[in-house]
């Protein structure tokens, strides 16, 4: 099932309410797909916010803009973008790569929907939950107060299909084969070296 009646009025900032520094977007996928099993972004993802920014401060998306979410009630997910950062952040703080990316987001997605600072909200502010967290409710109330200059997101941000999790797992995986080569040709160079000193 997919939907595109999303028409963003707000940004609903979350915590996944797990570590900041070991939680993997393919969890977080799995968290969704237990509860909503049909609700299928077009990007292929089960995950119901929009984006998800990891420890490092990597942005990931899971559902187009416009595409209805599922990551709060009262209606809210038909009028917003839901941007989740991985943390528990009641007890441990947003990293700096994340913050820095978060505001490079916000304001990216405020120019594309002509959407106010003041109108940048923690979930709890328009549901009952303690999401996301009160360090990151410090972060988000004092957004909405600072009228310093825009930070607009830069291009990157990556669209990632199932598929392209696979791809990039193997690419991982080469990338570190040929470090390992060039460290092997390295050392047998200098064995080399030192036999012909000797």
């Amino acid at each position: 099932m997919t939907n595109n009646s999303n028409r963003p009025e707000v940004i609903l900032i979350h915590h996944t309410v797990s570590s900041r520094d070991r939680t993997s977007f393919s969890q977080v996928n799995e968290w969704h797909k237990t509860r909503w099993p049909n609700f299928i972004s077009q990007l292929g993802w089960h995950i119901g916010y929009q984006y998800v920014i990891k420890g490092d401060g990597e942005v990931l998306q899971a559902r187009k803009e416009d595409e209805e979410g599922a990551h709060t009630l009262g209606g809210w997910n038909r009028k917003s973008v839901g941007i989740c950062l991985m943390g528990s952040f009641d007890h441990e703080n947003p990293s700096t790569a994340q913050i820095e990316a978060l505001e490079r987001l916000l304001g990216g997605i405020r120019q594309r929907w002509g959407i106010e600072r003041h109108q940048v909200f923690g979930h709890q502010e328009k549901w009952a939950t303690k999401c996301p967290g009160k360090n990151m409710m410090t972060w988000v109330r004092g957004y909405r107060l600072n009228e310093k200059s825009e930070v607009v997101e830069k291009p990157g941000t990556i669209e990632l299909s199932p598929a392209k999790v696979g791809m990039l797992k193997q690419l991982k995986k080469l990338n570190l084969q040929v470090i390992i080569l060039g460290l092997m040709l390295q050392l047998q160079k200098l064995r080399n070296s030192l036999h012909k000193k000797k």
